[in-house]
C-alpha cells in the first residue's frame, strides 16, 4: 500500500521559531514510517518555504547558503494535473525547474505568530487541503488570551480578572502614563503578551517602575498586553484533550516544575543551560525535556474534577479538533483554580501528557490519530460543499 504523504510545516516568523523546529524534528522521528512519508516544509523567518531531506537533519539549522542550494524553494499550490495539494517548486536557477510535489495532508507544527494563530490553516481551508490540529477560527480565538478569557467567563469557566493594553501605533514614543492609567488591578501583577505562547515576555511586576519596564519590553514583540493578578502560592496544571482518540479523551494532568515564580521561556526550552538557541535541548524531547510531575500531591479529586470539567467545556466551546493543551493556574493554599490559556499547537504536541495518561497513548499513535481525524474532517466538509453546490439535502 502506498504511504500517505504528510507535509510537515514548521519554522515561521515567530519568536517561537526554534521551538517549532524542535517539534518538527520530534514528529518526523516518531511518525509511523510504515504508513506515512514526511515531506518537511520549513518556513524561514521571512516565511519563505523550503523543502528537502536536509531539513530533517538537526545540524543544518540555521540554514547556511550551501544547505539552501541543496533544497527547494516552494509555494503551496494545487496541482492542476492531479488536483492534489502540492508544493510548487520555484524555478530559481537553470538547475531547478518548476515542478509539483504532491502530498495528502498538511501537519502544521508552528508555534506562535501567523503559523499558529489561524492565518496559515485559513489558507489550507481556502484551498480545501486536509490538515491536522485546530481549525482556523478556534486557533484565532485561543491565540488571543484576552478574547479566550472573555469567551470562557461567559460559560462559567473560572478565569482571572484582567486588563488589556492596546498599543497606539500612531505614537512615536510610548506614553507610559497613558497605559498605566488603564491598569485597575493591584500589585503584584503578571504582565504578558496577549498573542504569544511559551511564556515569552512574561513578567511579574511589583511596582510601577517594573510595570513600565514590562510594557516597553512586551510592546516590542506584541501589540497587545494582558495584565492579570499574580496568583500567590502558584502551581500550574496542564492537560491535553482530543476527539481524535475518542470523544473528549483527556490526557494525564501534569504539574510543570519551575525553579522560579513562574514557568518561563528559558525554563521550558533552554533546559537551564546558558545557550542562545532552543536547539540546545535534545531533538527528540523538545518541551518533554522539562521536569514535570504527572502525579502531583496537590491534585485533589476536587481539583481534578474541575480541570476535567473546564477542559471539556472549553474544548467544546471552540469546536475543538487536534490535541490542544489547556493550562491552569492554581493557588495551592486556597484550592482556587483558573483556566489560564489554550495552546492550540503545544510544543512536541504535548505527547508526554498522552504517554502518561491512564490509557497510555504513545507519540506514534497520537500522530496517526491526528492524521486520521484530518481526513475525516475533510470528508465531512466535502459532503457539505457538494450538497451546497448541487442544492441537495445532506440529511436525506
Amino acid at each position: 500500500m502506498d504511504k500517505q504523504k504528510v507535509a510537515l510545516f514548521f519554522g515561521g516568523n515567530s519568536p517561537e521559531h526554534d521551538i517549532s523546529i524542535i517539534t518538527a524534528l520530534s514528529v518526523a522521528a516518531a511518525i509511523d514510517s510504515q504508513k506515512f512519508e514526511v515531506i518537511p516544509v520549513y518556513a524561514d523567518k521571512n516565511n519563505n518555504f523550503y523543502t528537502g531531506v536536509e531539513l530533517l537533519q538537526r545540524e543544518n539549522y540555521y540554514l547556511s547558503e550551501s544547505t539552501k542550494n541543496k533544497i527547494d524553494n516552494v509555494n503551496i499550490a494545487i496541482n492542476p494535473v492531479t488536483g492534489s495539494p502540492s508544493l510548487l517548486v520555484v524555478e530559481n536557477s537553470r538547475f531547478k525547474k518548476s515542478r509539483y510535489i504532491d502530498f495528502d495532508v498538511a501537519m502544521p507544527a508552528f508555534h506562535g505568530g501567523s503559523g499558529e494563530d489561524g492565518a496559515f490553516v485559513g489558507l489550507l481551508e481556502f484551498l480545501n487541503i486536509p490538515y491536522t490540529g485546530p481549525r482556523a477560527m478556534a486557533s484565532k480565538i485561543v491565540m488571543n488570551k484576552f478574547l479566550t478569557k472573555e469567551l470562557f467567563k461567559n460559560a462559567d469557566i473560572n478565569v482571572l480578572p484582567s486588563n488589556l493594553l492596546n498599543r497606539d501605533n500612531k505614537e512615536e514614543f510610548l506614553d507610559l502614563e497613558y497605559y498605566l492609567k488603564q491598569v485597575t488591578l493591584g500589585y503584584p501583577l503578571c504582565v504578558k503578551p496577549c498573542n504569544l505562547g511559551s511564556s515569552i515576555g512574561v513578567n511579574i511586576v511589583r511596582n510601577e517602575t517594573e510595570l513600565k519596564a514590562a510594557i516597553i519590553e512586551i510592546f516590542k514583540i506584541d501589540y497587545q498586553i494582558l495584565i492579570e493578578p499574580y496568583v500567590e502560592n502558584l502551581i500550574e496544571f496542564n492537560i491535553s484533550i482530543s476527539n481524535a482518540l475518542g470523544e473528549s479523551v483527556l490526557s494525564a494532568i501534569e504539574k510543570p516544575i519551575s525553579s522560579g515564580d513562574l514557568l518561563d521561556f528559558k525554563t521550558k526550552y533552554l533546559n537551564g543551560k546558558n545557550r542562545e538557541t532552543k536547539l540546545s535541548v535534545p531533538s527528540s524531547m523538545g518541551m518533554a525535556s522539562l521536569k514535570r510531575d504527572t502525579s502531583p500531591v496537590e491534585l485533589t479529586e476536587d481539583l481534578k474534577a474541575k480541570i476535567h470539567d473546564y477542559a471539556i467545556k472549553a474544548f467544546n466551546i471552540i469546536s475543538g479538533t487536534g490535541a490542544p493543551r489547556i493550562d491552569f493556574l492554581c493557588n495551592s493554599k486556597t484550592g482556587e483554580i483558573w483556566l489560564n490559556e489554550i495552546n492550540p499547537l503545544p510544543g512536541s504536541f504535548a505527547y508526554y501528557l498522552w504517554e502518561a495518561a491512564e490509557q497510555k497513548v504513545n507519540f506514534t499513535k497520537l500522530l496517526s490519530a491526528l492524521i486520521n481525524e484530518s481526513f475525516e474532517i475533510a470528508k465531512n466538509n466535502q459532503i457539505v460543499t457538494d450538497s451546497i453546490a448541487t442544492g441537495s439535502n445532506i440529511f436525506e
